[in-house]
């Protein structure tokens, strides 16, 4: 029993940077005017574009462990056993998170998330909080229905 998902960030982002960034550079060789400073600018969206580009999350559930990786920069994997409660919720990217990616929300839960508002919310034994975006919770709920039925979250817990 296994599941596997892979996420991308939305393609207007993917493809709306390297283009900005595109258009700067032409800016910067037709003008020459303020160089540096769009140069610079360039430089800076060029990364943040690659980042992007290259930035996926993975997310795997078997039977032992529940493993996240975020290319190239965060891989973490969670044993079953380790999970005290699990619930596939809706939530706000912006307004619990500041947004995607990595990211720390208020309730001193770690967000992993690149789109949508479909998440895995976890308590690890340590009581450490941990939500994992999804665009697929549907089966995320159904498989760990069937490997850890007893730990979902439910209105009575």
């Amino acid at each position: 029993m296994r599941f596997s998902e892979s996420q991308l960030f939305p393609a207007w982002l993917r493809y709306g940077l390297p283009l900005i960034t595109i258009c700067s550079v032409a800016i910067m060789i037709t003008t020459q005017t303020h160089a540096l400073l769009i140069g610079s600018a360039a430089l800076i969206l060029g990364i943040v574009a690659a980042t992007f580009f290259i930035w996926n999350l993975e997310t795997t559930i078997d039977t032992q462990n529940i493993t996240i990786q975020i290319r190239p920069f965060v891989k973490k994997s969670f044993p079953i056993k380790n999970i005290k409660e699990w619930e596939v919720r809706q939530y706000g990217p912006i307004a619990e998170f500041g947004g995607w990616g990595v990211r720390y929300g208020f309730k001193d839960t770690t967000a992993y998330n690149v789109s949508g508002n479909i998440g895995l919310d976890l308590v690890i034994k340590e009581n450490t909080k941990i939500l994992i975006g999804t665009q697929r919770g549907q089966e995320i709920k159904r498989i760990l229905k069937t490997i850890i039925p007893e730990k979902e979250k439910t209105l009575d817990s």
